[in-house]
């Protein structure tokens, strides 16, 4: 059995899909999470693949993300250079530990190594779809699908099951309290082995989930720091089950591939679109987000 699975599929098949799909985190082995992929300029479609946002930002500059932790969110420091910024002190910021601190930082998109999921597959869907850039006008097939994509366009949301990850040997690491001392052994193991990259899962991150909206979300955190290195989360596990010869009865990941141009349809098809859907289902900016993060997405969602 591969540990990545790849299927395209249709919204519509997505939807059913998961009908039925127990939405309850704690009964759950399964997180997802949404990506919408690119195209450049030349109109070349990019798949993204999982890697965090800091070693994707600074990966032509060998930053270290322990560094950054000891350097920026040590509490000295941190009260030294950032203590009188409004969002720090309208935030209590000061006084986070380190692991609220990336939260907050990573819901504002500041790079991190923290890779956000949810629990919910709907959501994940949101969040695949919504950045997909828009247009004004189009012409249309005869199924009402827009022409300007091109075909290959595809957002991939990704399903990955936590029970395998725990069988490979990737553990959570937060401990039960939530907290995370950035000065410990531990910790600076996570951040700075440079041989074995470590993955976590915060499945059940306890502390200042109302301010990152992570209940709203559902939301919860992949750990990968692949700092000085080339390859994504899906080559660092693909190669770690290979070394170890794990014998898997289903795969890790599965990786639903839904195609740009099918999200989009002529507004006068009569056919309720993907847009209201998940609009039905409580699932757009204004309910996810309590900050102008949701309005950024919806000006593009809708």
């Amino acid at each position: 059995m591969k540990a990545i699975f790849y299927e395209e599929i249709k919204w519509q098949e997505y939807l059913k899909k998961f009908e039925n799909f127990n939405l309850d985190s704690s009964n759950s082995p399964y997180i997802f999470r949404g990506q919408s992929n690119d195209i450049d300029k030349n109109q070349k479609f990019i798949p993204w693949n999982l890697t965090s946002s800091f070693n994707r930002y600074y990966s032509e500059w060998n930053l270290s993300f322990f560094e950054f932790v000891n350097q920026q969110l040590e509490n000295s420091i941190f009260r030294s250079y950032y203590s009188e910024y409004l969002g720090v002190t309208k935030t209590q910021l000061n006084s986070f530990n380190a692991l609220q601190k990336l939260y907050f930082l990573q819901h504002y998109q500041v790079p991190t190594c923290l890779i956000d999921f949810t629990f919910n597959p709907f959501i994940a869907l949101y969040f695949a779809i919504s950045s997909i850039k828009g247009f004004s006008g189009s012409q249309y097939d005869n199924l009402g699908y827009p022409l300007i994509y091109p075909e290959d366009c595809y957002a991939s949301i990704y399903q990955l099951n936590c029970e395998i990850l725990k069988d490979v040997g990737i553990e959570n690491i937060i401990d039960k309290n939530g907290a995370f001392l950035y000065h410990s052994d531990n910790a600076k193991y996570v951040f700075d082995n440079r041989e074995n990259p470590i993955a976590f899962l915060d499945l059940n991150p306890k502390s200042g989930n109302e301010i990152y909206n992570l209940k709203k979300q559902q939301g919860c955190f992949l750990f990968f720091d692949n700092h000085n290195r080339t390859h994504s989360f899906e080559d660092y596990l693909e190669s770690k089950i290979s070394s170890n010869s794990i014998y898997l009865k289903e795969p890790v990941i599965i990786v639903y591939k839904i195609k740009w141009y099918t999200v989009f349809r002529n507004m006068a098809n009569t056919e309720k679109t993907l847009f209201k859907h998940l609009k039905e289902k409580g699932i757009y900016g204004k309910e996810l987000f309590d900050d102008l993060q949701g309005l950024k997405y919806d000006f593009n969602f809708f």
